[in-house]
């Protein structure tokens, strides 16, 4: 069993380089994580589940809302993996969600993942991972399928396409006064990898995620 709990305050006045690498101040935050585990045995090598919950406002006490989460691993004898996570986010005011302007109210909304994974050290292994997410003003889905095939120590390929679909909404403009909308768009995509591990100082890796995507507002 571990655990832990803590916080972060950032003032809003706190402002620590020109180049924005601190995406967000004037936040109050809480957080709490608990973990149970349990390692070894004959048929499971390793399973647990992990809780997590935050909370957090503004200074001017405006509410950003409460976010709760549980999510569970098992990994077989034989490696084979199974993850999942169930996810909950209430309403709240998202202050990033137009890019500089006003705070837009979010909905509540809950998600949840599911991931299936064969033992990695294998030649050939594969993974599916299914996801979605549905609210008042969300609905979301996504279907990922990896294979990774190793033909030698020395040089590993993987490849991994997806589907995505969502709803939601989205910021459009600001020329009539920060306009939102409603955008659902679906996304094609097929992501490619090589890593090629040449010498102990050495290694050769490319990367390619094609996609196509198309939406209506």
């Amino acid at each position: 069993i571990r655990g832990a709990v803590g916080g972060y305050l950032y003032s809003p006045g706190l402002e620590l380089n020109d180049l924005g690498f601190l995406p967000r101040v004037d936040e109050q935050l809480g957080f709490a994580w608990l973990q149970l585990r349990r390692d070894g045995g004959s048929v499971v090598r390793s399973m647990g589940v992990n809780f997590n919950a935050n909370a957090g406002r503004t200074f001017g006490g405006e509410f950003l809302g409460a976010y709760v989460n549980a999510n569970g691993w098992l990994v077989s004898e034989a490696q084979h993996q199974v993850n999942a996570s169930v996810s909950y986010l209430s309403s709240r005011l998202d202050p990033s969600a137009v890019f500089g302007g006003p705070a837009l109210y979010r909905a509540p909304e809950t998600s949840a993942r599911i991931e299936l994974r064969s033992n990695p050290s294998e030649a050939l292994s594969g993974a599916l991972v299914v996801s979605g997410a549905l609210g008042r003003e969300l609905r979301a889905g996504e279907v990922r399928i990896e294979a990774r095939w190793r033909p030698l120590s020395s040089l590993e390929l993987s490849c991994a396409p997806s589907l995505a679909h969502r709803r939601g909404r989205q910021f459009l403009s600001d020329d009539a006064g920060y306009e939102v909308a409603m955008l659902t768009r679906n996304t094609a995509q097929f992501s490619l990898r090589a890593d090629w591990t040449i010498s102990r100082d050495l290694s050769l890796q490319l990367y390619a995620a094609p996609y196509l995507s198309a939406g209506r507002y």
